[in-house]
């Protein structure tokens, strides 16, 4: 079925004077960059203002996160189903349409709990309406921000590359990447400036915004719009590189029959419980190891350094290689900064480590997310397929932050979280080994 907007609005991609999947490449970069308010990078600068300002505890607000983000994860694969039926353009505009809606509503979420609590309990305040108001924030977030726009901005990329995908997905994380890693920064410096309630206002304005940005230059794939992938010619060819694409196309429940989809996917969700629980609490962490908030933000930037250099390379390699050993490393770091985080109060090098780890599992992560299911299962059900691997790993990130907070709560330290991602981690990277590509050309 063709796309419920035309791909001639407002301008034909066929008719541009160069290649429109660099546009594309460009716009993708800009959705996923736009989702941060909705990633728990962004959220966790304003984790702190909205415990004091919602009269919560830590814990409750990590439940609401989890709840919030878990019916997110819910969703998402129908999502991308109607991607594969009606095109992305339309769902991606609705959903920043929504992320800015959240993000004005959040900026007066303690507002609109008091309202709540005064006109249907007759208090001032309370905990339950609190966390009620929070949770449903978090479900909008999320979906809109982390889900649906990062989704579609990854996955439109990767129909408009074939024979280039690895090296176009590398430009992307090095873009995303810096933007990532600057934005808990510049967040913080708006907040500093102003406060908390008008920097979401202002992260308002930009994504509703962007509502235009994707009417103008988003489009569904290279077909609909009489284009080429890769433009038609490649920029790199050579007899060395593996197959971009299986021999056939694979539906959801046929991928979800395979051994390799499993063991990727499943890294997918740890890293995502993992990653997502570790950035939730930065700064408790920091502090349980007498260390500043300051210096908890401080290792975003380097470990994005660290990330841009696995990226890039990885992207590069995995359209020579076989994906398991990309798959292998990024585990090895999940292990290297689980570790870390343990012993960071004992050994000054764990700080370092935990940097390196970091971006080292953050790069790949990047990788392995957007070039696996076109290389596995093709294109036809590329929407469905990574719908599935991305609800699963927002489910991850839902979890994390829950469960650490969870074992910070009974033991006082987070280090019972880590030692069970440890042993995950090991037991995925021992699967690794049977993780074969499923191309006979590969």
């Amino acid at each position: 079925m063709k796309p419920l907007l035309s791909q001639d609005l407002p301008f034909k991609p066929s008719k541009f004077p160069i290649n429109y999947g660099w546009v594309i490449l460009i716009s993708g970069i800009c959705g996923v960059i736009m989702s941060i308010p909705g990633q728990t990078m962004g959220v966790s600068v304003f984790t702190d203002y909205l415990i004091d300002a919602l009269e919560i505890e830590r814990f409750e607000l990590s439940n609401a996160y989890l709840i919030g983000t878990l019916i997110s994860a819910t969703l998402l694969t129908r999502v991308g189903k109607l991607y594969d039926k009606y095109g992305g353009r339309v769902i991606a505009m609705t959903a920043a349409l929504v992320l800015s809606g959240t993000l004005l509503l959040l900026s007066k979420s303690d507002k609109i709990a008091e309202r709540i609590a005064v006109q249907f309990l007759g208090e001032s305040s309370s905990s339950y309406v609190a966390f009620g108001t929070i949770t449903v924030l978090f479900f909008l977030l999320r979906f809109s921000g982390q889900g649906v726009l990062t989704m579609i901005s990854r996955t439109m990329l990767m129909k408009w590359f074939i024979e280039n995908r690895g090296f176009a997905n590398g430009l992307s994380g090095i873009a995303v990447s810096f933007g990532f890693s600057i934005a808990p920064g510049i967040l913080n410096g708006m907040i500093e400036e102003t406060n908390w309630h008008e920097t979401l206002g202002q992260l308002a304005l930009l994504a509703f915004c962007f509502v235009g940005f994707i009417f103008i230059f988003f489009r569904d794939n290279p077909k609909d719009a009489n284009c080429k992938p890769d433009g038609g010619r490649p920029l790199f060819q050579t007899k060395n590189k593996k197959a971009s694409l299986p021999d056939r196309d694979y539906t959801l429940k046929e991928a979800q029959k395979t051994f390799v989809f499993w063991v990727f996917v499943l890294t997918v969700a740890l890293l995502g419980l993992y990653g997502t629980a570790i950035t939730f609490h930065i700064a408790d962490i920091f502090e349980k190891a007498g260390m500043s908030r300051t210096t908890a933000f401080s290792i975003f930037v380097p470990s994005a350094f660290v990330a841009l250099f696995f990226h890039f390379t990885g992207s590069w390699l995995s359209d020579y290689i076989q994906l398991k050993y990309l798959l292998f490393l990024e585990l090895i770091a999940i292990i290297l900064s689980a570790y870390s985080v343990i012993n960071l109060g004992n050994y000054s090098f764990c700080y370092y480590t935990l940097i390196f780890a970091n971006g080292m599992f953050g790069g790949l992560h990047g990788v392995l997310m957007n070039v696996s299911w076109p290389r596995f299962f093709g294109l036809a059900h590329l929407g469905a397929i990574a719908g599935f691997a991305t609800s699963l790993n927002v489910a991850g990130s839902a979890l994390g932050p829950a469960i650490f907070s969870f074992g910070e709560q009974q033991t006082g330290s987070y280090n019972l979280a880590c030692y069970i991602i440890l042993v995950a981690a090991i037991v995925l990277f021992l699967l690794t080994f049977r993780a074969n590509n499923i191309i006979s050309s590969n």
